[in-house]
């Protein structure tokens, strides 16, 4: 997938799951938010059947935003950033709106069945996942990458 894999450090799986999870508390928190906004600020009544579908829909768009945004604007979720990870493409230029876009609504590919589609990460050496496949990106371990540089290279 990549040209030059020895510049790369490939994120690995564990640390991807774990920034998955700091994501999903940030936009699990995000959802409440809207939800609350919903209910208290424009009044709808939880028990009126046509909530349901507004809320489902309100939350489906806020992950998409919040994984798009981030990802297109800063190269990865706060989650990824935190723990060192950056999204980019294979040549390690940056994602751009559509493919970041394009990347969020494939993860739920990733899902399906059980899961299978992040299991790919632990057998392919660039650790892609089926929507890094499809979406044509690489998650990079940022921390790894720059320690791995030698030391000649900083004093430049």
């Amino acid at each position: 997938m990549s040209d030059s894999p020895a510049r790369m450090s490939y994120a690995e799986p564990g640390n991807r799951v774990g920034a998955k999870l700091a994501d999903m508390a940030a936009y699990t928190g995000l959802r409440a938010l809207i939800h609350a906004t919903l209910v208290y600020g424009a009044g709808l009544a939880v028990k009126d059947p046509k909530f349901m579908p507004l809320l489902l829909a309100g939350g489906w768009a806020a992950h998409h935003a919040y994984d798009t945004v981030f990802t297109a604007w800063l190269g990865g979720t706060p989650g990824k950033l935190l723990l060192g990870m950056r999204v980019t493409r294979p040549d390690g230029g940056p994602v751009g709106w559509r493919r970041a876009l394009c990347r969020s609504l494939a993860e739920w590919l990733s899902r399906l069945p059980l899961g299978l589609g992040y299991a790919a990460a632990l057998m392919d050496p660039e650790r892609c996942t089926l929507h890094d496949v499809l979406c044509d990106t690489v998650v990079v371990d940022v921390s790894r990458q720059q320690s791995s540089q030698p030391e000649s290279a900083h004093a430049l």
